[in-house]
């Protein structure tokens, strides 16, 4: 009985692990060829110490000393080797064949800039960055940073749900119009965060930029659309308009506020604070234009989420504590995973439109994983057949203070085709070009490595056809992994582990007062823990 709820309990940490705030995210099994365990040379033992070798049998080796050797893809060295019960099995000589390792766990933190055979877990002290050892569930994290020419907040985020290898996914961000000067374009990808990114490629798609009054959007189906006569919200409430209670005049004067904020995406973001007494609570948000465009519709919403799921996530990871290498070995291991509820009941916006009757017809959702960007998305309308409907008035229900708007608009909308792809031509790093950072990024079979402190330049050439301004989306495929802290292990705590397991909505409610005592300040903390190397 006790293996049989430790097995239970693995499949679903790594399912909380997967879903915490991805609703909607689609799991993608890794390919093994992609990771070339030719380069585990690159991993020195002399860096590296002692190692924790997770095999694919859920049996773990503990190698003081070690070596990898490339003739025969095997590690080899002296140590201890512990069944999947943890019960030892033998101790002194081993060796083992790459093709049986799932994940290798060190204590300390490496800078090899190849792609090892398997994930690395770090281990670091926050004394790096005084904000995260004064709040280490505020730390600035979330993969990989993307910043245009001239700009100094990050345009984008990349696959910033891919926290493990069997977990990288391919992600595209709206990154808007931008002016080409020169016929080249200039991206600035950071590493600012304790964590390893592995990046398997960068690329732009781009189309000619919209004529004016119009601009080319990424739909929530995988289409491109030419979306025009964009119309912002004349009336935003947090009451159904069927409602017959009057708000007072101060709630009036904030509703007016938030619709002039979700006119334009600029920053001006209408922002709640979470529920006071559960964080699972929901919150309905109303929208009603003067008139819908005529022709085919789309909802356009811009948001980015708040520090909630990445509060919760670490908040997971520290009642791991020293057993979080144990978790995410069973997730690449490919354990049978059940679908953790957390992932729905943290959910994304869930957008319905009026059937006229007071009802409400569901039609789509948005939203992504990540603090960091505002994304922008363009939710096709389309009702179910024989429904009346009044296009003219939304219900945007989401999680609340999981969100933050920053736009919402009503547009007409017709397909926009297919976007040119282009590939970088050029990559600079803190010492200048990089030649070998540009092959990485270029070859399907390989991936580039990045660490805390790293920023690489990406040149791209863009072809004539394009024209002086183009609308761009940033496509990026890769996973990253957390650096441990050992603040977070500190907190190790097996039984509130436990329950959010099993019980998560409670979980969830007493994780409450403790986030709301750190909501307000949370903010400027994270921005304030971006990690810049010396």
């Amino acid at each position: 009985m006790p293996h049989l709820l430790s097995i239970r309990l693995l499949r679903w940490t790594c399912a909380i692990l997967v879903t915490i705030g991805m609703s909607a995210c689609t799991m993608h099994t890794i390919d093994r060829d992609l990771l070339a365990p030719t380069y585990l040379h690159d991993l020195r033992p002399a860096d590296a110490g002692t190692i924790k070798v997770h095999l694919r049998d859920g049996s773990v080796l503990v190698l003081p000393t070690w070596t990898y050797d490339e003739s025969t893809d095997e590690i080899r060295g002296s140590g201890e080797h512990w069944d999947a019960l943890r019960r030892e099995k033998t101790d002194g000589p081993i060796s083992v064949s790459m093709d049986e390792v799932v994940l290798i766990e060190t204590n300390r933190v490496l800078r090899s800039q190849r792609l090892v055979a398997v994930a690395i877990l770090g281990g670091i002290s926050t004394a790096l960055t005084i904000h995260c050892l004064s709040q280490p569930k505020a730390c600035f994290g979330s993969c990989p940073t993307f910043y245009l020419e001239g700009d100094d907040v990050p345009r984008a985020e990349g696959f910033s749900s891919s926290i493990a290898p069997s977990l990288e996914r391919t992600d595209v961000d709206d990154l808007g119009e931008h002016r080409i000067t020169g016929g080249r374009l200039l991206l600035t990808m950071r590493n600012e965060a304790l964590e390893t990114h592995v990046v398997r490629h960068v690329d732009l798609l781009a189309f000619p930029a919209a004529e004016r009054g119009a601009e080319i959007l990424a739909g929530t189906d995988g289409r491109y659309y030419r979306a025009a006569d964009a119309t912002p919200p004349g009336d935003c409430s947090g009451r159904d308009w069927a409602s017959e209670s009057v708000a007072p005049p101060s709630v009036q004067e904030a509703e007016l506020a938030w619709c002039r904020a979700l006119a334009a995406k600029d920053g001006d973001w209408r922002s709640v604070p979470a529920d006071s007494v559960d964080l699972t609570t929901k919150e309905d948000f109303f929208v009603t234009f003067d008139a819908a465009p005529a022709g085919s519709l789309g909802l356009v919403v811009s948001a980015r989420q708040s520090l909630l799921t990445t509060y919760v996530f670490y908040q997971t990871l520290t009642w791991m504590g020293t057993q979080a290498g144990t978790w995410l070995a069973a997730l690449e291991r490919g354990d049978t995973i059940r679908e953790s509820p957390l992932g729905t009941i943290l959910g994304r916006i869930e957008i319905a439109v009026s059937d006229t009757r007071g009802g409400w017809i569901p039609v789509g959702t948005c939203g992504e994983t990540g603090p960091l960007a505002t994304d922008t998305w363009c939710l096709p309308l389309s009702p179910p057949p024989g429904v009346v409907w009044d296009p003219t008035h939304f219900r945007l229900r989401s999680t609340r203070g999981l969100y933050r708007l920053d736009r919402v608009a009503l547009a007409r909308i017709e397909d926009a085709g297919s976007p040119i792809r282009l590939q970088p031509t050029q990559v600079w790093s803190e010492t200048g070009a990089d030649p070998d950072a540009l092959a990485e990024l270029l070859d399907p079979l390989d991936a580039l490595v990045t660490v805390a402190g790293t920023s690489h330049t990406l040149e791209f050439d863009v072809p004539p056809e394009l024209g002086s301004r183009c609308s761009l989306f940033l496509e990026s495929r890769g996973y990253y992994l957390e650096w441990m802290r050992r603040e977070w292990e500190e907190g190790e705590d097996p039984q509130k582990l436990l329950q959010l397991l099993w019980q998560p909505r409670a979980a969830l409610r007493a994780m409450t007062a403790d986030y709301k005592r750190n909501e307000a300040g949370m903010e400027s903390m994270f921005w304030a823990s971006r990690y810049v190397a010396p």
